[in-house]
């Protein structure tokens, strides 16, 4: 019988086997796992965006006008003057949307809110951060300034792009401005709200989406009762 064993020649090159074996076999795992994380980040991206839009859609469908007809004598003067008073608006911009709505949620019996609120929506760049966020503020409390007070929430982070434009019916157009506080628009709420959003993403072009959302009772017209 043989006892020859393995040559040093042989052990060298079933060591240099084995070694390729293992490189290769952990450069797989590691894409996996690069493939899993990066599959991971792209879902956390989706749902972010998706979430966002829901917000957004929302406070939009739920857009609120008291027309100044219905205002009261005392404020309706006041506003058909430029003057400060409680009421309802849309100041929609190409980058900024500032209306009232009745989406707000108490879910605090001590609270005295209703759904009555004042919403805005703007981009905010934080300090630290590489790209602004999508922000939103919410007063629950309509008064004569629409502009200012409430706290404000981070709703979308890594925001690359962000546009709104307003249907207008007479035209058949969007518009990017719309005021009901002055102007053609004056009164008067848009019928649909066009938003466009883009997010960064790591190495790939970035996640973009353009949608519309209806605006439920825009309110525009005078509703009279016969009997």
């Amino acid at each position: 019988m043989s006892q020859r064993g393995f040559t040093l020649l042989e052990v060298l090159i079933s060591l240099a086997i084995f070694t390729i074996i293992g490189v290769a076999t952990v450069k797989q795992i590691s894409q996996i796992q690069e493939t899993k994380n990066m599959t991971a980040r792209e879902l956390d991206t989706y749902n972010a965006l998706r979430t966002a839009l829901a917000v957004l859609r929302s406070d939009l469908q739920q857009a609120f006008h008291v027309r100044y007809d219905d205002l009261g004598t005392d404020n309706k003067a006041a506003v058909t003057s430029s003057q400060e008073a409680p009421h309802t608006v849309f100041d929609g911009r190409k980058k900024e949307l500032i209306f009232t709505s009745l989406s707000h949620r108490n879910f605090y019996r001590e609270k005295r809110e209703c759904e009555q609120t004042e919403i805005s929506y703007f981009l905010l760049k934080r300090d630290g951060e590489d790209s602004p966020s999508l922000m939103k503020r919410e007063s629950t409390i309509i008064d004569s300034n629409l502009y200012e007070g409430g706290p404000i929430y981070t709703i979308l982070d890594r925001v690359a792009n962000l546009e709104f434009a307003y249907w207008n019916p007479k035209s058949g157009k969007w518009v990017d401005n719309w005021n009901s506080d002055g102007g053609e628009f004056r009164d008067i709420f848009p019928m649909a709200v066009r938003v466009k959003l883009a997010l960064f993403r790591d190495g790939r072009p970035n996640l973009e989406v353009e949608t519309e959302f209806k605006i439920v009772n825009p309110n525009n017209e005078a509703y009279l009762l016969e009997f």
